[in-house]
């Protein structure tokens, strides 16, 4: 599958408007991080795309069983002093199920955790995770651990994501995966040093750790008891 090309994204937009519930929508979505189809909100594969050197057949295998538990990734970037950029995750679940992991996140130094309604309006300004720097730049921010540069990448702002999924979306599901029923939760690792993707180490601890409460939601979305 090649997702840089018009062709293979409309046949997977075509896949995900045939799934009917929420476990098919789920199913081709993990499908996605071992480049098995595409998605509407990256138009690139998941592993091999220039602009996601970092990504892993290891760490694919760990956004499936986030996807698993029920939650939708969007967006990701790992740890890098070099690079400017703290890691981060950015994913959608309902209201249980964001509690749970901004409860439980926010215990551990080193994180930030938050969730808010999609699609709001700057509800946070000024939280970067990336910065643009010049060459010498880059060498104050190795030397320092102080990030220099431009401002680049801020989280908080208003999500767009969800209006493309729904562009792809079967209609018994356009209610399921909405604004109304989910919520956006952003994960961010402020120690740069670290692990380059240790928050999705965190993240899978607290939905293991959880899994009944997690489990439950994922099966009332989709239409069950």
């Amino acid at each position: 599958m090649n997702c840089g090309s018009q062709e293979d994204h409309n046949k997977s937009q075509e896949l995900f408007s045939q799934a009917k519930t929420y476990s098919q929508f789920l199913d081709l979505w993990m499908r996605f991080y071992i480049n098995e189809i595409c998605i509407p909100t990256y138009f690139a594969n998941f592993i091999g795309a220039e602009d996601n050197k970092y990504a892993t057949r290891k760490m694919g295998e760990k956004f499936q069983e986030i996807t698993k538990f029920g939650l939708i990734p969007i967006n990701f970037q790992t740890n890098s002093l070099k690079s400017c950029q703290k890691a981060y995750v950015n994913l959608y679940a309902t209201e249980i199920v964001s509690d749970i992991i901004t409860q439980y996140i926010n215990r551990y130094p080193g994180f930030i955790a938050f969730y808010q309604d999609i699609g709001g309006y700057n509800c946070i300004n000024n939280l970067y995770v990336t910065y643009d720097p010049d060459k010498d730049e880059k060498k104050r921010t190795v030397k320092t651990g102080v990030f220099f540069g431009n401002p680049f990448t801020s989280l908080g702002r208003k999500s767009e994501d969800i209006d493309f999924i729904q562009e792809w979306l079967n209609p018994d599901l356009s209610d399921v995966i909405s604004n109304e029923n989910l919520k956006e939760v952003i994960i961010i690792d402020t120690i740069p040093t670290q692990k380059s993707d240790r928050v999705l180490d965190l993240l899978l601890n607290v939905l293991r750790d959880n899994d009944q409460a997690i489990n439950s939601e994922r099966e009332r979305l989709n239409g069950k008891e």
